[in-house]
């Protein structure tokens, strides 16, 4: 994004995330896209991408085994549109649900988001590619085959990792009352992302921030094979409580 838009990284990180207003080259390339719905760009007034262009594609309040005209009744009925030229029958809206643990990783997604997933088997990454990708999976938790979201990671295998494999973070191993404070630190010329967790204790009367053990955070990781990755997350929308 920030190659295509003519800005460095630091400047795209701190537009998307609301830390800096729009530079006006970000404002003119962006406009240069054809695309881009110019009075949505200047006025905040139609849509991103126009309407003309605008495609609507299912939702779900669960991962789906496969594609989503072979599993229509697990839609929930509802659609949301995006550009065309992302719209393929492979693929459908993963709307993220209050309960799940996701909403407790470092990825800061909110309850109501919604994540493109991507089921055609044949636009997924090849296995050795996988490398932090959030993904549907299918998993065994407690003895049942089920089907999660999770964060993707193929390992090459050492000595110390033994054969290459496949592991999943389900994000349901960290305890459900630790937190995460995240900061910005500049390192080295760019911005670094620095993560401590802890859980908060009354001490006197006071919530106290007591870190948390890395034996605690990081128990061994399960592994599945690349069979079962059922989908591919390939963007992110933010809604908000409204589902706006």
């Amino acid at each position: 994004m920030a190659r295509d838009l003519g800005i460095s990284q630091s400047v795209t990180w701190r537009v998307v995330h609301g830390k800096q207003a729009p530079p006006g080259k970000l404002i003119e390339n962006l406009g240069c896209d054809p695309r881009v719905d110019p009075s949505w760009l200047l006025r905040g007034k139609g849509t991103p991408l126009g309407a003309a262009i605008a495609h609507a594609l299912p939702i779900a309040r669960e991962i789906l085994p496969g594609l989503p005209e072979h599993h229509q009744h697990r839609l929930c009925g509802e659609t949301f549109s995006l550009a065309a030229h992302l719209c393929r029958p492979s693929r459908y809206w993963l709307e993220i649900q209050p309960d799940d643990p996701v909403l407790r990783s470092s990825l800061r997604l909110n309850a109501r988001d919604l994540l493109l997933m991507e089921t055609d088997r044949g636009a997924f990454p090849v296995p050795d590619r996988l490398v932090h990708d959030l993904c549907g999976v299918r998993a065994t938790v407690e003895g049942q085959i089920t089907l999660k979201l999770g964060r993707v990671d193929y390992l090459p295998g050492d000595e110390e990792t033994g054969p290459a494999h496949i592991e999943v973070d389900l994000f349901d191993l960290v305890p459900a009352d630790v937190k995460c404070d995240v900061a910005l630190r500049e390192f080295r010329g760019r911005l670094r992302r620095f993560e401590s967790f802890y859980r908060l204790e009354k001490r006197h009367g006071k919530n106290v921030k007591v870190p948390v053990s890395e034996h605690e955070l990081f128990p061994p990781l399960p592994t599945i094979t690349y069979e079962d990755v059922v989908g591919v997350c390939i963007l992110m929308v933010r809604r908000n409580p409204d589902g706006i």
